[in-house]
Formats: structure tokens, C-alpha cells, sequence
């Protein structure tokens, strides 16, 4: 309740600052929107990043309860995922940055499934430790690298495939839970359906290693510019 009335009351202090038209550049109306193979790529990508991330941002909370019943070290667990994923969208703007973004992101990804797996494959703290800084270190980092990578694809329809994208991610969030019913019913575990997860993010770094976006170099940085 407390969040809510909090998300309420900025929502209505920023109701007053949002425009009430948005003026968009002739360009980007004239421009017709077209599905890519590297977009269609990108989604698949994105969609699996969704589902891969869902089950272990859920399990884990709770796993941390189980393993600390009578202790205040379960209540570190979200205030850890976050300074994770603050760390790693630091990493994501000061390094790296002449690496290009489709590489970026497939380490992000991979990254991500091995702390996943580690959940199952290192029982106890550390596999818990483990998950927890991986899985929060690539969350928000591969929306930021999937975000910039649209930009790459196709800078003239951001609009367009950020909505198809979000759409996207949000499906995949919503089958996780789909496939840990599953797990629970069939094996009495959440680790094959973590095990899944896993498996969807591997698949998704080896998507984005195959997707090659048109680029071009910058001859001073030396550093690959999304080919305009």
C-alpha cells in the first residue's frame, strides 16, 4: 500500500510536467515500418530475457527466506539484486565501450545463465550469492544493451519496436511462471524449470552472437557506430 500511494502521488506530481502533444520529426512519420530478420532476432532475444530472468528473481527471494528463517541476512537479498544491477549498468557505460553492443550483450546474457545455473548447480550460499549478483547484474543491463541495439538495427522506428519489444519481454515474464507451476507439479522442484531458464538465456546469447547489425567505424575513436 505504502508503494502504491508512493507511485501514485509522483505519478501525479509528473502528470502536470508531461506534454500534451508530441511533436514527432517528418522523418520518423514518413518512415513505414518493417520487420528485419536482425529485429526479428532482437525480440527472440528479448522475449527469452524475459523468461530467463522471471524465475529466478522469483525463486530467489525465496529461496533466501528458506535458508535464513530466523534471520535478518533473507532481508539482504533484494537491497544485493539491486546494487547488482546498479553495478551493472555502471559497467555497461564506462566499459567496454569500443566493444561492439551485439558482443555486449551476448556476454551479458551468458553471464546471466551461469548465475542462473548456479542456483542448481551450487547449492547453498554460494550458489545463492552466486545467482543473485549475476542474475541482478545482467538485468538491467541487457534492457540497456537490447535498447541500444534497436537503436543500431533501426534508428528511424524506435517507438515502434521498443513497444514490440516490451510486449515481448512481458510475454516471456508471464510463461515463467507458467513453466515453475510445471516444474513443482511434475518434479516437485523449481530446478528443471530453472534449469530452463538457463537453457532460454544460452539460447538467446547465441541468437544476439548471430545477429549482425549494420555498423560502421568511427575512424577516430576507433570505437563501431550504428551505420545510419
Amino acid at each position: 500500500m505504502v508503494y502504491g500511494g508512493v507511485a501514485l502521488l509522483i505519478g501525479l506530481c509528473l502528470r502536470r510536467a508531461l506534454p500534451d502533444d508530441i511533436h514527432r520529426a517528418q522523418a520518423a512519420d514518413n518512415a513505414l515500418f518493417s520487420w528485419s530478420p536482425a529485429l526479428k532476432k532482437l525480440l527472440v532475444t528479448y522475449m527469452l530475457a524475459g523468461f530467463g530472468y522471471i524465475l529466478p528473481a522469483t525463486f530467489l527471494s525465496q529461496l533466501a527466506k528458506v535458508m535464513f528463517p530466523h534471520s535478518t541476512l533473507a532481508a539482504l537479498f533484494w537491497p544485493l539484486f539491486g546494487l547488482a544491477a546498479i553495478v551493472g549498468v555502471m559497467a555497461v557505460i564506462f566499459l567496454g565501450t569500443c566493444l561492439p553492443t551485439r558482443l555486449r550483450l551476448t556476454l551479458t546474457l551468458v553471464l546471466q545463465a551461469l548465475g542462473v545455473a548456479s542456483v542448481v548447480a551450487l547449492p547453498g550460499t554460494g550458489g545463492l550469492v552466486a545467482g543473485t549478483l549475476l542474475t541482478g547484474g545482467g538485468f538491467l543491463a541487457i534492457m540497456q544493451l537490447a535498447m541500444r541495439m534497436e537503436r543500431e538495427i533501426a534508428p528511424s522506428q524506435t517507438a515502434q519496436v521498443v513497444g514490440m519489444l516490451t510486449t515481448g519481454y512481458a510475454t516471456g515474464q508471464l510463461v515463467g511462471p507458467l513453466v515453475s507451476s510445471a516444474s513443482v507439479h511434475l518434479f516437485g522442484s523449481l530446478s528443471p524449470a530453472l534449469g530452463v531458464a538457463a537453457a532460454g538465456l544460452l539460447i538467446a546469447a547465441i541468437v544476439t552472437a548471430w545477429n549482425h547489425p549494420a555498423v560502421k567505424r568511427d575512424p577516430v575513436a576507433g570505437c563501431e557506430q550504428p551505420d545510419s
